[in-house]
């Protein structure tokens, strides 16, 4: 509020607390009566109106509640309320007064307690707080009063709860700051507290429910919006104890605010037995493979179950605790594991009735704790029954054996490259948290080349990274489907000539390094020179005995790029080649295939996916041979592959802008307009014919005059043919020595005509 809008309510409320008001005839005929415990509806519907209500206040030694509330969200009425007390002379003083704030957002929400020491008229008036603004959405004005209290206010005076009665006490928050005690005596064990919370609708109390020990030291409290039913659940040593119920911020009442309290003993539950560290249950797992099955319940919301579990000793490798849980209370469960001094090892949240939790642990010590808690912040406990069960491991992984161990980047261990699939090497994630490093050592190289890495495993609770890196992360592969997918990663990577030796490291583990199992992967690389010279044709080939021309990474020139957009994380950028496909390379044929047209023959290209994400791309000019204003090119692309994991298909892609910015997507502005290649997966010949003798013409016109592109790229299969997600896509590379591409671009022009009839 504005310093002089406080200036201004004061003298106002100054002025009215000292002289009569001059309201009709000063008195309370003609004014609308409340009613108690019935809302009346009013509106300040013109600017300066005031409403006016008369109440007779009957009773004596009580508190009553004037409540004024609307249900407009961002009033242009600030509203203010002022309870006045009236004389037999129609004289008013002032008792309560009370605004919403000025400009608030909220609906207004007043409540004025005024003391009633004895039966009294009063008057209520009702008005904006500068009187100068005006709505039509209504208020309401709600008039009740508190009860005297009742004599159980305090721990002196506390009610006597009865232990597992079938008659539960009940009460009510009949006034402002009442406060309900109750007491009981234990005779040591499990008590369950629970308080039922039934008010009529509409009621503002929010109970609070406190539970005590004879010290006064709070034990529990539950308290929450719109919570009905309170479950205080707790072992208690032999004493008194008290329970305390109130309105949570002590400042509502409402007679129809009933709640009952009832109080039962726990029969046939675990009472305290495991609840410290210095108590827990023994169990030895007394060879390696043994199990053990633990069955428990959570049975108060302080309830904690321990367990020290005892593991042998392994003669080699290393020792792991397999541990499977399970809870099927709809509560959330703490899982805990510690070691012998009581440090955290593990703690994980589980949500009850979720399936079955497991991971593997790694353990230095011959023993360790297993304890279990209720999450902390639950209401309306319930007791939560549990399964557990725990097994020794011995995990025979020599990478994790000390001085052996490759847990970190710095004691990698070296792979030798190599092209024998069947010259692995192997390792282990055994246990949550485990991480295996390894490095390959790339010598001094005069021409780019190829570093190929192979990661395998079988079905594993792993979900298998495999992190590439040299200076920073080159590339990450993962199997989020490892359970129900063998994993098999792959990537192959264009290294740069370097006149020194490069270090690439390698880290194995689990996707979210909190999963192990005793399941061996194995991992391998190899390095590979791209070719010099390409393979002999296969006789009988489209290309045999034809000039070829060869694409060589080796030898790719960044003196021309483009940009492929691949989708909003990602865009690459690819080197052009702009001489293979130069038109003054094609072999021109004036008259053919008839008089007036002519047909360029370009040479055979012919190439490789050199590594994973390769593509070749391959710059064509598109313009008119004569001074024709009207003209179309006749397009045919011939495609040839020997049988090999890389399925070539090509693309392609006009620039209408002519600013080398691309998308890979089929039919866009500057997406590809035409592609065709190999779409199986069954490794076979491939020699497709674009447009094929059914096929409609492929051509272009005058009006996307100018560069375009064509691309070879293997066919990434990211769905399955059957349907659904590919969990392995499948991005191949190689063929060196044995399955290059090779493909064709022949060009018809037609000139005097901008497309075919």
């Amino acid at each position: 509020m504005k310093p002089y809008k406080i200036y201004l309510l004061m003298t106002f409320l100054l002025f009215i607390s000292c002289s009569g008001s001059d309201d009709p005839a000063g008195s309370s005929s003609g004014l609308p009566e409340l009613v108690l415990r019935q809302r009346m509806a009013g509106a300040i519907s013109t600017v300066g109106k005031v409403d006016w209500y008369y109440f007779r206040a009957a009773e004596a030694n009580t508190i009553m509640q004037v409540r004024c509330s609307s249900e407009t969200i961002r009033p242009d009425v600030d509203l203010l309320v002022t309870v006045f007390q009236q004389d037999e002379q129609g004289n008013r003083t002032r008792l309560y007064a009370d605004h919403a704030p000025d400009n608030g957002i909220a609906p207004a929400d007043l409540k004025l307690n005024v003391y009633i020491d004895q039966p009294k008229d009063i008057v209520i008036s009702v008005r904006d707080l500068m009187d100068d603004d005006a709505s039509d959405h209504p208020y309401y004005l709600y008039v009740d009063f508190s009860a005297v209290a009742q004599g159980n206010d305090s721990f002196a005076q506390a009610r006597e709860l009865t232990i597992n009665s079938d008659a539960c006490l009940t009460d009510s928050i009949e006034s402002i700051g009442d406060i309900d005690c109750f007491a009981f005596a234990s005779q040591g064990g499990i008590y369950d507290l629970s308080v039922a919370f039934s008010p009529l609708s509409g009621s503002s109390v929010q109970l609070s429910v406190d539970l005590y020990n004879a010290l006064g030291q709070r034990i529990d409290r539950q308290t929450g919006a719109n919570l009905r039913n309170f479950e205080l659940t707790h072992f208690l040593p032999a004493g008194v104890y008290y329970v305390q119920v109130n309105d949570s911020g002590r400042d509502d009442f409402d007679q129809g605010s009933v709640y009952s309290v009832c109080l039962n003993a726990l029969a046939n539950v675990e009472a305290n037995q495991n609840d410290r560290r210095e108590d827990a249950e023994s169990i030895t797992l007394a060879a390696f493979d043994s199990e053990n099955n633990i069955t428990g319940s959570l049975d108060y919301i302080t309830d904690a179950d321990w367990y020290r579990i005892s593991l042998p000793d392994p003669s080699s490798g290393f020792r792991v605790l397999d541990l499977r849980f399970t809870g099927t209370a709809a509560k959330e469960y703490l899982v805990n594991v510690l070691d012998q001094d009581g440090e955290a090892i593990l703690s994980h949240s589980f949500n009850g009735g979720s399936p079955e939790y497991r991971t593997l642990i790694r353990l230095d010590e011959s023993a360790c704790y297993f304890m279990v808690t209720p999450a902390a912040g639950q209401v309306e406990f319930q007791a939560m029954p549990y399964t557990a069960m725990v097994r020794a491991l011995n995990i025979m992984d020599d990478a994790e054996v000390a001085p052996n161990s490759n847990d970190t980047i710095e004691t990698a261990d070296p792979l030798t490259p190599t092209s024998d699939p069947s010259s692995v090497t192997s390792g282990k994630i055994g246990f949550r948290g485990d991480a295996d490093w390894y490095s390959v050592t790339v010598p001094a190289h005069a021409d780019p080349q190829i570093l190929e890495v192979f990661f395998e495993a079988p079905l594993s609770l792993v979900e298998y990274s495999l992190s590439i890196m040299n200076d920073s992360l080159i590339e990450r592969l993962f199997n989020n489907h490892s359970e129900t997918t063998a994993t098999s990663l792959k990537t192959g990577l264009l290294i740069p000539a370097n006149a020194q030796d490069a270090v690439y490291s390698f880290k194995v583990h689990d996707f979210q390094d909190d999963d192990g199992d005793d399941v061996t992967y194995t991992i391998r690389t190899d390095i590979r020179d791209i070719p010099a010279a390409l393979p002999a044709a296969a006789a009988g080939s489209p290309p045999s005995g034809e000039a070829i021309q060869y694409y060589n990474e080796a030898l790719e020139s960044d003196a021309d790029s483009i940009s492929l957009y691949i989708n909003p994380s990602s865009t690459r950028t690819f080197n052009v080649d702009n001489a293979l496909l130069a038109t003054a390379g094609a072999m021109q044929q004036a008259n053919t295939p008839e008089a007036g047209l002519t047909t360029l023959t370009f040479p055979w290209v012919a190439g490789y996916v050199d590594y994973k994400g390769d593509q070749d791309w391959f710059k064509i000019d598109l313009s008119p041979l004569d001074a024709s204003e009207d003209w179309y090119y006749e397009i045919q692309v011939e495609l040839y592959a020997p049988a090999t994991d890389v399925e070539y298909v090509w693309k392609f892609f006009p620039d209408v802008p002519n600013d080398g910015t691309l998308s890979n997507s089929r039919g866009s502005y500057s997406g590809f307009i035409a592609s065709a290649g190999d779409t199986t997966v069954t490794e076979s010949p491939v020699s497709i014919v674009t447009p094929s003798v059914d096929d409609d013409a492929f051509w272009i016109g005058d009006a996307w005059s100018g560069e375009a592109y064509f691309s070879i790229s293997d066919f990434n299969f990211v769905t399955l043919p059957a349907g659904g997600n590919n969990p392995l896509p499948d991005d191949d590379w190689g063929g060196y020595g044995s399955a290059p591409y090779y493909f064709q671009v022949t060009l018809v022009y037609h000139p005097g005509e901008s497309r075919p009839e």
